[in-house]
């Protein structure tokens, strides 16, 4: 993954086992995580920056509608109190540019997710856009899908992550997760047929 970035202890020893065995194909079960920080200043530059990957049973068309539908969250974040599209402005992750207002390919929303974490007394609440598009090799150089999430503010007030948001209520707390990426990628070859990175 290039010197950028660290391996959690459990990826070293994932990595350091796959090194051994002279086996470079990831496994169904490996989840890799690496870590780092931003080398320059501005909001958020002090949080740490993580990056994952893994193998995913499905294909990636299904990963991807799994990830945008606001009503299947609770299916792989047990966490989840909900979630809910606050603004749609553009739906269906395959629409091409030509056929959007904007000129802008794929989906794109505003969506308002709550959780409850074990440790605290409160939900924790985040409003964010998602962007979702297909790749394609002709264009991007691959094949897949990119989804991508930012966090955004109704006014000025909540750029403090501290303040309790007036809209959050007395049970919630507002949060941001700055940026999300995902890139979800088929994967070939008989060990992972049907599977997604």
């Amino acid at each position: 993954e290039g010197p950028r970035w660290t391996p959690t202890r459990d990826t070293e020893k994932i990595l350091s086992k796959r090194q051994q065995q002279q086996q470079p194909q990831p496994q169904l079960k490996d989840i890799l995580v690496w870590w780092n920080k931003v080398d320059h200043r501005g909001i958020g530059s002090d949080l740490p920056m993580i990056k994952a990957r893994g193998i995913v049973k499905t294909n990636a068309k299904n990963l991807v509608d799994l990830l945008l539908d606001s009503s299947r969250v609770k299916e792989y974040n047990k966490l989840s109190v909900g979630r809910t599209d606050e603004l749609m402005m553009q739906t269906g992750f395959q629409t091409p540019a030509q056929k959007s207002p904007y000129g802008i390919k794929g989906e794109i929303k505003i969506i308002k997710s709550r959780s409850k974490p074990p440790i605290l007394r409160k939900q924790i609440e985040m409003l964010s856009v998602i962007h979702a598009r297909e790749l394609q090799t002709e264009c991007e150089g691959m094949d897949g899908y990119l989804v991508v999430s930012r966090a955004v503010w109704e006014d000025i007030k909540t750029h403090d992550s501290s303040v309790v948001h007036k809209t959050a209520g007395p049970k919630s707390i507002r949060t941001e997760m700055l940026l999300g990426v995902n890139l979800i990628r088929p994967l070939k070859g008989l060990q992972n047929d049907g599977c997604c990175e």
